[in-house]
C-alpha cells in the first residue's frame, strides 16, 4: 500500500456530474411549481395548514404553512393569534374553521372548559367526552 501524502487529489477543482445548476433559467421548484404540488392543503393532527403564498406574518408550522383557523381569524378581525392564547373550536371540531365557530381562549381557560365537559365514572377516571354546544 502506497500513501500518497501531499499530492494533489485526482477530483480536486472538478464538478459533480449530478448537481444540478439553479440559475434564472432553471428555478428551484417550489410551491405551485413543484410536480408532487396538491393544492397547499396539510392535515396534520386534526387541523387543516394552508400554504403561506402571501407572506403573512402569522405563525407557521414548519416555515411556510399557516393553521387554516388562525388564517380565518386573521381575515375577520385583523388580530394575530400568539401566546398564551390560542383558537378554541366551540362545536369540538376542528376541521369547521367558520369564525362563529372561533374562539380566542387561553391555555388554562381551554383546560378547564374540556376537563369540565367530560363525564367520569363512578371511580373517578375520564370516561369521555360531551361537547357542551352552549359557548
Amino acid at each position: 500500500m502506497t500513501f500518497k501524502k501531499g499530492q494533489v487529489a485526482w477530483n480536486k477543482n472538478k464538478k459533480c456530474p449530478w448537481v444540478i445548476k439553479r440559475n434564472k433559467d432553471n428555478p428551484t421548484k417550489k410551491g405551485k411549481n413543484h410536480p408532487n404540488w396538491k393544492g397547499g392543503n396539510v392535515l396534520h393532527m386534526g387541523y387543516i395548514y394552508v400554504y403561506n403564498n402571501d407572506g403573512l406574518e402569522l405563525p407557521t408550522w414548519m416555515g411556510i404553512y399557516i393553521k387554516r383557523c388562525n388564517l380565518v381569524w386573521f381575515e375577520n378581525t385583523g388580530e394575530i393569534i400568539k401566546k398564551p392564547y390560542f383558537l378554541h373550536h366551540k362545536n369540538g371540531d376542528k376541521l369547521d374553521d367558520s369564525f362563529e365557530n372561533l374562539q380566542k381562549v387561553t391555555f388554562s381557560y381551554h383546560s378547564k372548559k374540556h376537563t369540565k365537559l367530560m363525564k367520569r365514572n363512578l371511580d373517578g377516571t375520564f370516561a369521555g367526552k360531551v361537547i357542551d354546544k352552549t359557548d
